[in-house]
């Protein structure tokens, strides 16, 4: 199920549940400017081959900048 959340409910999801993972699908140059410690980061373009090293059983938070990339994500692997 996808469900948007916001910066603090996230920080709240994982103060209750450490395994969360936090998915940060942001360019590399965006990094740069902000990140969260402990995010995975796989940018946006690398998802379709890379989704599988993301952990089955764990709550997935996808990031970006504005949210656009990370509800396309979000729903692409819910389709998976």
């Amino acid at each position: 199920m996808i469900e948007e959340i916001n910066a603090v409910d996230a920080a709240k999801l994982k103060e209750q549940d450490p395994e969360v993972c936090f998915l940060d699908v942001r360019e590399d140059m965006e990094l740069e400017i902000c990140r969260i410690d402990g995010a995975l980061h796989i940018p946006m373009g690398t998802i379709p081959e890379t989704f599988e090293q993301l952990p089955r059983s764990a709550t997935i938070v996808v990031l970006c900048h504005h949210g656009m990339r990370s509800m396309q994500v979000a729903q692409f692997l819910q389709a998976q």
